[in-house]
């Protein structure tokens, strides 16, 4: 007899999800893990639980778990993008107008190679925007230290080599 109250009392306690581990996959972990890192992203200074939730409550142990990993993620991110003896690029866009200079490309074009967009870099320097390993627009001075100019062809435009910066920071993948 109790026995089995004990044990209906635990397969109460474990259904009730009172001791199950926290979820990444759950909604509750994703959305504190979004606000956390708006909160970082901003530079609040409060930290993520008052940006988040305020005064109104406690955080919970899934959201306080996603606030610790948040945290690890942005600044490891921060990190990254700011290494100088790193290559952080992924790929770079432009928008192609069909045009026979453009290849007949139209619309958003997006490119993973350095080699191609030296090629595609001649008057199209300023449509071309670089971005890092995680989505972020690279700054333009740390684009500048992926190519150099070598000279101006017969039109007059620049043609574009990868710097040594690149080759010796880039993966083949990245290169191309």
């Amino acid at each position: 007899m109790v026995l089995k109250k004990l044990l209906s009392i635990l397969m109460v306690f474990f259904s009730s999800g009172l001791c199950a581990a926290p979820s990444s996959s759950s909604s509750e972990y994703k959305e504190a893990y979004t606000c956390a890192t708006e909160s970082f992203e901003s530079d609040y200074g409060g930290g993520p639980a008052a940006f988040c939730i305020g005064n109104s409550r406690d955080p919970s142990k899934i959201e306080e778990r996603a606030y610790k990993d948040a945290k690890r993620d942005f600044l490891s991110k921060k990190n990254s993008t700011t290494s100088s003896g790193s290559c952080t690029f992924k790929y770079a866009i432009w928008v192609g107008n069909g045009s026979r200079a453009d290849g007949f490309e139209e619309g958003t074009v997006k490119e993973v190679s350095l080699r191609k967009i030296a090629q595609l870099l001649p008057s199209r320097e300023n449509r071309i925007t670089f971005f890092d390993l995680h989505g972020q627009v690279i700054s333009g001075e740390l684009a500048s230290k992926l190519f150099f100019v070598t000279k101006k062809d017969q039109y007059g435009m620049h043609e574009y080599k990868l710097s040594d910066f690149a080759k010796k920071n880039c993966t083949k993948k990245q290169i191309g």
